[in-house]
């Protein structure tokens, strides 16, 4: 959603400087550098939020790694239960690395509540133990 609202913003930044065209080669001068600084600030904010992002998910996985030492099966639940003050999508993407990349498994299991109803759970675990 922000990249969108960006292009817009950047389209309509730009939109608005066609009156500038029709000036002199000075005006034009300042207003391309002005839109050169503008765009390398943009792109330089995307880079800072992309490392960022790629720094709180590396972070998740080896969390996630912790808990799932030896054989403890956890759900999602439980494995975003058991992480400090990490974000939701945060947490999904590190799970869905660790799986693509093979380091953790997962499996759906059925599960009976205290009622007698039977639900069913995916669960992860360390891909050196097997899910029961």
């Amino acid at each position: 959603m922000d990249t969108i609202l960006g292009i817009l913003g950047l389209a309509l930044a730009i939109a608005s400087l066609v009156p500038a065209f029709t000036a002199t080669k000075t005006k034009l001068k300042i207003v391309a550098v002005a839109i050169t600084l503008a765009l390398i600030g943009v792109i330089g904010v995307q880079v800072y939020r992309a490392h960022i992002e790629r720094t709180a998910v590396e972070s998740a996985k080896e969390d996630v790694l912790r808990l799932l030492v030896g054989n403890n099966p956890l759900s999602f639940d439980q494995i975003y239960g058991g992480l400090n003050y990490v974000d939701y999508e945060t947490v999904a993407e590190a799970i869905d690395e660790l799986v693509s990349e093979r380091q953790i498994h997962h499996r759906p299991v059925e599960a009976t509540s205290e009622s007698g109803k039977k639900y069913v759970v995916r669960v992860y675990n360390s891909i050196d133990f097997p899910i029961p």
